[in-house]
């Protein structure tokens, strides 16, 4: 049952399903495995679409992922709406933040 293999009920599917609300972020993962989607596979032409899709694919809400990044939850809510850049310097912050948090599989803390 694909419920079980989500550990939520099979109420929780049917809404997903129907849009009445949409998954929690730790479980995007596992979904996307599901259905076989690799958002890396897929071109990006904007920064924000690669941190907003990367992020989903390792499961992570915004608030998880900035406070890993030292950063203010709104300032990369910013950056995946393609509102502002992340400077230089965070740029490469991130750059070797995804290039090693890549290398390794990420679990859920909270």
């Amino acid at each position: 049952m694909l419920a079980r293999r989500f550990a939520v009920t099979p109420d929780t599917v049917y809404s997903w399903e129907y849009n009445k609300f949409e998954p929690s972020a730790h479980h995007l993962p596992r979904i996307m495995e599901f259905l076989g989607y690799k958002p890396e596979v897929i071109l990006r032409t904007h920064c924000g679409e690669q941190i907003l899709a990367y992020r989903k694919a390792h499961g992570l809400t915004q608030q998880k992922f900035a406070d890993l990044l030292g950063i203010h939850k709104g300032t990369l809510s910013q950056w995946e709406k393609n509102r502002k850049r992340p400077s230089k310097q965070l740029l490469r912050k991130l750059s070797t933040f995804i290039t090693s948090l890549s290398l390794k599989p990420v679990t859920k803390s909270e």
